[in-house]
């Protein structure tokens, strides 16, 4: 479910779009000015996951797992696209926020495939009179896809903008954002 953070958050940040400085806010879904630029109320994100993966104790002290992992979810919580340009500003100018250039709130704006594989190799050793040492190497490839995104809100077609709800940048984010490879070495 959406959780208060994603309901009520609001901020306002300098950034630069095009070598221009323009405040973009970050509206709360149930404020008005969110509402005329095509916000909705949040709904539960819907997910179903398959993993399959086995564990082997090949030798003494020795352990493997090997888990596969796909995990599709509808209507994820996402931040939209920054909606910005004249025809944005001028419509905040109107509604009372002149100094603001433009906005965007959360939305249930996509659905996503994540899948990959996690590896984790455990090794134990008997270290006398020091004690037991544990060594640990795990490792994760994995990678998320946009499968499905809403298209530019009526409230800002109906301004000329064509941006959709979740553009190209959001979804670069989404998707190259996280490292596809993960590894991790441990002694304990």
């Amino acid at each position: 479910a959406p959780h208060l953070a994603q309901q009520w958050f609001s901020s306002t940040a300098t950034n630069n779009i095009g070598g221009v400085l323009l405040e973009v806010s970050t509206f709360p879904v149930s404020q008005p000015l969110a509402k005329a630029l095509g916000a909705s109320d949040l709904k539960p994100e819907k997910s179903t996951s398959e993993s399959i993966g086995f564990t082997s104790e090949p030798f003494a002290n020795f352990s493997a797992s090997v888990d596969f992992y796909r995990t599709n979810i509808k209507d994820r919580i996402v931040l939209s696209s920054k909606y910005t340009g004249a025809a944005v500003t001028n419509f905040l100018t109107s509604q009372g926020l002149p100094a603001v250039g433009g906005g965007r709130y959360f939305t249930n704006a996509v659905d996503t495939k994540t899948e990959g594989v996690d590896v984790t190799l455990r090794y134990k050793m008997n270290l006398k009179e020091l004690g037991k040492l544990t060594l640990t190497a795990s490792g994760n490839h994995g990678s998320t896809k946009v499968t499905k995104f809403k298209t530019t809100p009526p409230q800002l077609a109906a301004l000329g903008i064509t941006t959709p709800l979740f553009d190209l940048t959001e979804k670069i984010r989404m998707e190259k954002g996280q490292p596809r490879d993960v590894l991790n070495f441990i002694a304990n």
